[in-house]
């Protein structure tokens, strides 16, 4: 009896959210793809202009019948004229990217290669993915997380580029956020400690059955991740800066002043959209002003701003005492042992 072959391990498939305010997409807004650490996932992201359309790379990328296009097998539609040119399509990728002259047919070949790296530390190491194109009509790719990415977890930026094989340089480049929460499943050395989204939401109590006049939630996910980040950014930015507590998403290691500074963050945002927005009205004797929120808002916003203003300023004086070592001279202390010398 034949040993039956083992069966090839299948990624899942992880589509971006979608980024929604009152229920509408909003499609200039970054779009967020979410896995839990540890995860073997597969990516597929589809890529808009900058108005936040999907993009048709059929000009780019021969693709029949729709089928997934070999890295190795990237070229333009073979030898066949298409009413519009290739220069024509990257203008529509890039307003900026414009040709000298004439648009003019081009012999060039293209490959998509996607560069991850963290959000809060650009300098952090970079891993650099190959990716499949999907479906070219609708511009969806599809790309790997990386295991080292998957077991760390933290916030990254996916740089997802369409670049020329001749020299490897990207024509157009579309960003969005990756984020890989924490789990029990992580290397031994990569213990996470960044809040999930379900721990933001629940301490703001921000979800579509607890929002009663609204029925959906306040706060995108890029909106809870960009508040994320910044809280990390301000602590590595503030002084005294402690060379040996500067940290990552992922390494951040306190939690509970790191909500703090979220909640601050996302109610400034807030405030700074009710302001923006409000608007009073009146329509048979019935008075609406339900976008009157700011100020609200904006109180939250100060109260836990000022709590971790607070804690920063403690823990980092804290830190810079532990630190120290050494001995401090004086002047003074030369002066008592002088005179204690004469009286002898």
């Amino acid at each position: 009896m034949s040993t039956p072959a083992p069966k090839i391990p299948v990624n899942i498939a992880i589509a971006p959210d979608a980024a929604v305010y009152e229920n509408t997409p909003c499609l200039k807004k970054v779009e967020v793809a979410v896995i839990q650490q540890g995860v073997a996932a597969d990516i597929y992201w589809q890529l808009r202009d900058r108005d936040g359309y999907p993009v048709d790379l059929a000009g780019l990328f021969y693709q029949p019948e729709r089928t997934p296009v070999p890295i190795e097998e990237h070229t333009r539609r073979g030898g066949h004229k298409q009413k519009d040119s290739v220069w024509a399509i990257l203008q529509s990728l890039n307003k900026r990217y414009y040709l000298d002259g004439q648009n003019e047919e081009t012999d060039d070949q293209f490959f998509v290669e996607v560069r991850i790296q963290p959000a809060d530390e650009p300098a952090e190491p970079m891993w650099i993915q190959k990716a499949h194109v999907t479906d070219a009509t609708e511009g969806i790719v599809r790309f790997e997380v990386p295991a080292e990415v998957s077991f760390k977890g933290g916030i990254y930026v996916a740089n997802i580029g369409i670049c020329r094989i001749v020299d490897g340089r990207p024509v157009y480049v579309h960003r969005g956020l990756l984020c890989v929460e924490r789990s029990a499943w992580r290397s031994p050395d990569a213990d996470c400690k960044m809040p999930t989204i379900s721990d933001i939401q629940m301490r703001i109590m921000d979800t579509d059955t607890e929002n009663l006049l609204q029925g959906y939630v306040e706060f995108t996910t890029a909106d809870l991740l960009d508040s994320i980040v910044h809280a990390v950014r301000e602590w590595n930015g503030t002084t005294p800066h402690l060379s040996a507590h500067v940290y990552t998403c992922y390494s951040f290691p306190w939690i509970e002043p790191w909500l703090n500074k979220i909640i601050a963050s996302l109610y400034q945002k807030a405030a700074m959209r009710y302001g923006r927005n409000k608007l009073q009205v009146s329509h048979g004797g019935i008075q609406g002003d339900d976008l009157n929120r700011d100020q609200h808002y904006q109180t939250i916003a100060q109260q836990h701003e000022q709590m971790w203003k607070e804690w920063m300023k403690i823990k980092k004086r804290e830190l810079n005492l532990q630190a120290f070592s050494g001995s401090v001279s004086s002047p003074y202390g030369q002066m008592v042992n002088s005179t204690r010398g004469r009286t002898r």
